[in-house]
């Protein structure tokens, strides 16, 4: 296979091996034309890092790169809004580590010289971006070979392609190693103290078995419990940290879907009515499907039971040019024709000897025929195949089996193969060229001749008409300018009997809304337009979107209001434990023991045996962290005050406690674990806090 090839059939692995990103996305070609009338003045700032401005031309500079890095690699001009959102990720994310991280490799003077970046591609030990990209898939044997023929030959490629696609290659193992040294700078420097792995030895390994009552909050009734506006300002103002919150916004919608109308239907199928004589009496029939349907022709050769029921039981039974329909199948109206009968084996046993061009020319792809050629010439004058298939096959997963590829079915090789080996005779020794290469084939054997057929199948899928948009549309403005508060909305709603449904917390930056594809036009509604709004049609992929902005969070911290019912379950919470905390503490009058209480308050006991400072729960009561430090801190044989838990209030009596078995080097095993875990979070937790300090802006929402 080419080298060429090689590198498209991994572009996936090279750049997540890097940087954790994919190179699976593209950008549409003629998107800065379309956009240079929104890119002036200020509006240009996509974001900010630093507090120096990022221009849109800068993004979209990265993005074009990209782009043509992904069409090389995949040699596929196709594009979706997910590939389209995905690129636009990468170049971003892109230029926040060369802004953030490239000043701190500066500061370090941490670089990759020459020498270095040459041993990293062809020294003893190549990078692993090298090794995936050289690699026989099949054997995993790196070819170092290929790889200098790779280098001797890029230029020579008139497009251009190879040497771009290995300019970014070689830019990507630079920022891979002076990371690696950046890291490695860091995470060397990182242990973790004495005193610190001691204490977790020890609240590890220190168990304590304690008995414990509970009175839960619900044996208080809500309405027993009495909170005033003054209890609720005065929690919010002694706990605003719990309540800051990123900008989001909660929407209702309805949907207007564009589905096919009965006109449509109609049309649909009076286009294929209309065919049939055409498709029956055409002798070029791929020619007429291609041209026509709405779906391409597709080449195979079918054996029984490999159709559907009813065009298997005709298509086996007609003559060549008999036609099937018209017949609804799918959402389309279909013809289908008896192109072609045959009869091929089911399978065939062959082997062969691939020579693969080496380079992206014409002469190394004559080249490439010319030794073909040369090695048929010799197998016919009787030359050992298997000898020269170990000697000169680019197939390194069957070369040692003298190329023998075993028996396999109709359809499972590339094409041109498949053909050649089903359509040839036993004993055939033939060149044919695949995208792989050329081939020299024998076919050894072959298995029993069957009836095949070709089927040829017209296509007109029933799909939605301009007349059919423009009467869903009319009726999504209608909707829209008739109920355009949100009382109306809900009303009409509820008159009309449609569907509303709920998005919540959406943040600018998001890429998708549950139930809707490609929202990014309703999310830029959602931030220019002002709580109880009611938006204008919005068109979204077969759909009409009418949304009414039910609530708009800013950046910092909640109001009261809106986390006011929030606030009052943690007030109520915390009345009912001072009346149960109350309510233990007369109890204890007079009593020594825990289970003398638990009798005066009727309670049950409750065991926890073996619990470490370190545990997450408890037996039957759930996540009690406060229980747990309590526990394992109180003294022995003492009867706890009242603990204030999550699920109500505890008391505790602990019966015994096994000290942790400390010994000179028994939290060695802690210190390393704690030792690696800081080192293995050093990049993760470098990086974070260099990006919080840069106070990165992020504006790419009003753009895309």
């Amino acid at each position: 296979m080419a080298t060429l090839e090689k590198i498209r059939s991994k572009g996936g692995i090279l750049v997540a091996s890097v940087i954790g990103l994919s190179l699976l996305a593209f950008i549409l070609g003629d998107f800065l034309d379309s956009r240079k009338s929104m890119f002036s003045g200020g509006k240009m700032d996509v974001g900010e890092i630093w507090g120096s401005s990022i221009k849109i031309q800068e993004l979209e500079g990265k993005i074009n790169e990209l782009t043509e890095i992904h069409k090389i690699n995949s040699n596929d001009g196709n594009i979706d809004e997910k590939t389209l959102d995905g690129i636009r990720e990468q170049a971003w994310q892109g230029i926040i580590s060369d802004k953030v991280m490239v000043k701190e490799y500066n500061k370090l003077g941490l670089t990759v010289t020459p020498d270095e970046l040459f041993d990293l591609i062809q020294g003893a030990n190549p990078h692993q971006i090298v090794r995936q990209i050289f690699t026989n898939q099949q054997t995993g044997e790196f070819n170092k070979t290929n790889l200098l023929s790779f280098l001797k030959n890029m230029d020579q490629d008139p497009s251009g392609k190879q040497k771009t696609f290995w300019l970014y290659v070689e830019d990507q193992i630079k920022n891979d190693r002076i990371n690696t040294k950046y890291t490695s700078l860091i995470s060397k420097g990182l242990t973790a103290p004495t005193f610190l792995a001691k204490n977790d030895f020890i609240e590890s390994n220190k168990k304590v078995d304690f008995t414990y009552i509970s009175l839960p909050y619900s044996s208080i009734a809500d309405s027993a419990v009495k909170i005033t506006d003054s209890d609720l300002k005065k929690y919010y103002n002694n706990h605003k940290f719990l309540f800051n919150q990123t900008a989001s916004r909660d929407i209702e919608y309805v949907s207007f879907d564009v589905v096919p109308s009965n006109l449509d239907q109609a049309a649909a199928e009076e286009w294929i009515v209309k065919a049939k004589p055409d498709f029956a009496s055409t002798t070029e029939v791929e020619t007429f499907v291609n041209g026509n349907s709405d779906v391409p022709y597709t080449d195979k050769n079918y054996k029984p039971k490999e159709l559907p029921d009813s065009l298997d039981n005709f298509m086996f039974k007609a003559a060549a040019g008999d036609i099937y329909g018209p017949y609804l199948d799918n959402g389309s109206y279909k013809l289908a024709r008896l192109y072609k009968i045959v009869s091929l084996p089911d399978s065939v046993k062959a082997r062969h000897i691939l020579i693969s061009p080496k380079g992206q020319t014409q002469e190394a792809g004559d080249k490439a025929k010319a030794t073909a050629d040369s090695l048929k010439i010799l197998i016919d004058k009787g030359g050992n195949f298997a000898e020269l298939a170990k000697a000169f096959s680019d197939d390194k997963s069957n070369s040692e089996k003298a190329g023998d590829l075993g028996w396999f079915k109709d359809g499972a090789m590339v094409k041109p193969f498949n053909d050649a080996a089903f359509e040839g005779k036993k004993g055939d020794i033939k060149v044919v060229q695949t995208n792989f290469g050329y081939h020299i084939l024998n076919i050894l054997d072959k298995g029993k001749d069957v009836k095949k057929v070709k089927v040829a199948i017209l296509e007109r899928k029933i799909e939605p008409s301009q007349a059919t948009y423009n009467q869903i549309y009319a009726k999504a403005i209608k909707f829209a300018s008739e109920n355009n508060t949100l009382e109306l909305f809900n009303s009409a709603v509820t008159k009309q009997n449609l569907v509303k449904k709920l998005a919540t917390n959406l943040s600018e930056s998001d890429k998708a809304i549950p139930g809707l594809d490609q929202p990014r036009a309703v999310l830029r509604w959602i931030y220019t337009s002002d709580k109880l709004a009611v938006s204008e049609p919005i068109d979204i992929t077969d759909r009409y979107i009418v949304a009414a902005l039910t609530a708009v969070r800013k950046k910092g911290t909640a109001p009261l209001e809106q986390v006011k019912t929030e606030i009052e379950l943690q007030v109520r919470k915390e009345k009912k434990a001072e009346k149960l905390a109350e309510q233990i503490n007369k109890a204890k009058t007079g009593v020594s023991n825990l289970q003398d209480l638990a009798i005066k308050l009727k309670l049950p006991f409750e065991n926890a045996n073996g619990i470490s400072f370190s545990a997450y729960s408890l037996p039957s009561s759930g996540v009690e962290p406060k229980v747990i430090a309590a526990g394992t801190n109180f003294g022995k044989s003492k009867i706890s005050e009242p603990i204030i838990g999550n699920n109500g209030v505890y008391v505790v009596y602990v019966s015994n406690i096994t000290n942790a078995p400390i010994a000179p080097n028994s939290y060695a095993d802690s210190k390393k674990r704690m030792g690696y875990t800081y080192q293995s979070r050093a990049s993760y937790e470098c990086n974070n806090a260099l990006k919080k300090l840069a106070d990165i802006v992020d504006n790419r929402s009003k753009f895309y």
